[in-house]
């Protein structure tokens, strides 16, 4: 498969996902009209969303952290960059200490990814073993900068334009502002029953 073709499949995952982080900040907007109206009307419906979202989030990362290879298998993944900068005799060392030092970073979610999401670790889910940190939406934030900063170094490497982190889609976030409006346009209407 051509390179090209591989990073800028890449470059779609991390789209895609960086997406998925800002439609989920604002989903849970911190407007407290909308905490409000979340918490004493939608507390389960948000908390499953928050779940899938997150879930869904910290997958994607553990999969772009994934092997080039696993059971003889290719893996869409950073790993993948370095294969092809050591193939075509580029600086795959900086590519490969910036991926280990963002593996190092991530190891938490990793791990969480393989003893919660692929199956259910017995130990960590009766209480046994714990997870040692949690992820906060800005840590999400810094390891997708990282991403891109791979990827970017691979374009550079060999003299492409590299990717900007610049997400400019209008039809994108509509679901999670339309739902915001929507709410707040219930709770006046509640409250103004209320009043009358």
């Amino acid at each position: 498969m051509e390179k090209e073709v591989i990073i800028e499949r890449l470059f779609n995952e991390w789209l895609h996902s960086k997406s998925l982080i800002i439609e989920f900040e604002k989903l849970f907007s911190q407007d407290n009209s909308l905490i409000h109206i979340r918490e004493k009307f939608l507390l389960d419906f948000y908390e499953t969303i928050a779940l899938l979202f997150w879930n869904f989030i910290l997958t994607n990362i553990s999969k772009l952290l994934e092997n080039s290879q696993t059971n003889s298998k290719d893996n869409l993944s950073l790993a993948v960059l370095i294969d092809i900068l050591k193939k075509e005799n580029k600086n795959w060392k900086e590519a490969e200490t910036k991926l280990n030092n963002l593996k190092i970073k991530c190891s938490e979610i990793k791990k969480y990814r393989n003893k919660n999401l692929s199956h259910f670790d017995l130990a960590h889910s009766i209480g046994e073993n714990e997870f040692n940190s949690s992820t906060s939406i800005e840590d999400l934030y810094f390891y997708y900068d990282e991403v891109l900063q791979i990827i970017n170094f691979t374009l550079n490497e060999f003299s492409m334009s590299p990717k900007s982190d610049i997400i400019i889609n209008h039809g994108k976030h509509k679901g999670a502002n339309e739902l915001n409006r929507i709410l707040l346009e219930y709770n006046d209407y509640y409250v103004s029953k209320l009043n009358s």
